[in-house]
């Protein structure tokens, strides 16, 4: 399923060129042996792996990258974490490496129910089988609010209500500069003076 069309251009970057320098970002990290076990990478859903570092691909390693910056910008570890919100969890890739890079709390995902059943799949295969799985937007108190790419492409009604909805200490967010017609960095410098 990580060759479909659809899940090739939405949410599987493959070798991207950007992906070789956070590669080695984590292997360069003083903790390569915790990311190398997040990263390693299965069979299930036959996805393309690195040229450079065959162990992985180049999807579990964007996940990761995310969040080792969250971890070197906040001076937080994922171990510290007691729950994360992943709003848009595509197949589940993020949730994999998190546990694997030690996150043992509470992880809830939520997604369209095509993508949760997906994430379901991917993640059970995998023997990650303690996942919340949402698909209704429900009031929650958590740490951690994942949002890579996602919460930037919904309409601005969407983003308010999942984030008057879901209360975090903490943020990850990626966004792409523009989508549709909303420009990401105001909205989200807005958001982040709220």
């Amino acid at each position: 399923f990580l060759n479909w069309s659809t899940i090739t251009a939405t949410m599987f970057v493959a070798n991207a060129p950007y992906i070789k320098h956070e590669f080695e970002v984590l292997r360069d990290s003083g903790d390569w042996n915790r990311w190398r076990n997040a990263i390693k990478e299965t069979y299930l859903g036959a996805p393309t792996n690195l040229p450079y570092y065959t162990a992985t691909s180049g999807n579990l390693v964007h996940q990761a990258y995310h969040l080792k910056k969250f971890e070197d910008l906040s001076g937080k570890k994922l171990i510290d974490i007691e729950s994360i919100f992943e709003f848009g969890c595509g197949y589940g890739a993020m949730a994999l490496v998190a546990r694997r890079a030690g996150f043992m709390g509470d992880y809830y995902v939520h997604d369209f129910p095509e993508m949760l059943f997906l994430t379901l799949y991917y993640l059970g295969n995998l023997g990650v089988e303690d996942i919340h799985y949402i698909d209704n937007v429900q009031p929650l108190n958590i740490d951690l609010f994942v949002a890579c790419y996602s919460l930037s492409e919904v309409k601005t009604g969407i983003r308010k209500h999942v984030l008057n909805t879901v209360h975090a200490d903490n943020y990850l967010l990626v966004f792409q500069e523009y989508w549709d017609d909303i420009h990401n960095y105001e909205w989200f410098d807005s958001f982040a003076l709220m």
